[in-house]
């Protein structure tokens, strides 16, 4: 059996992953937009002999203020696509298994919630979660 956090099996776990894949793949986009940027700072790099670069010139201002604005766009679309995912995570449908575990020093004990309280149970040291069901963690 293959276990890897990569692979969802609920609902729950899809946005979870859908909002990792959103944050790894901006990160490795902006992680290589700044590896060509150094790359091709260093291969035009300027003579032994020439002038300090005028930092107050016309085109370093564009660069500084097109670098502050993609990092502002960048953490907006974070900061949307968080809140979204959120929104998505805390709608919990009333079919929805709730599960409390407790730790012990040597065992777990794990309590199946119910509203109807004959249908509430409680084992030890197992976990059984079918398949397709949302779960959610019962609050004691």
């Amino acid at each position: 059996m293959n276990h890897s956090a990569l692979e969802t099996g609920g609902p729950f776990a899809h946005e979870i992953a859908r909002l990792f894949w959103i944050f790894a793949g901006i990160a490795t986009a902006v992680y290589l937009i700044v590896i060509a940027v150094l790359v091709f700072s260093l291969w035009r790099r300027r003579p032994a002999n020439a002038a300090p670069a005028d930092v107050a010139s016309p085109m370093a201002l564009r660069v500084i203020g097109g670098s502050l604005a993609l990092t502002g766009i960048i953490l907006v679309g974070w900061a949307l696509a968080d809140f979204f995912g959120n929104r998505a995570l805390t709608n919990v449908p009333p079919e929805a298994l709730r599960i409390r575990v407790t730790a012990h020093q040597w065992w777990w004990e794990v309590t199946y919630a119910d509203p109807q309280p004959t249908r509430t149970f409680t084992t030890a040291n197992e976990f059984v979660i079918p398949v397709g069901r949302p779960v959610v963690a019962a609050v004691p």
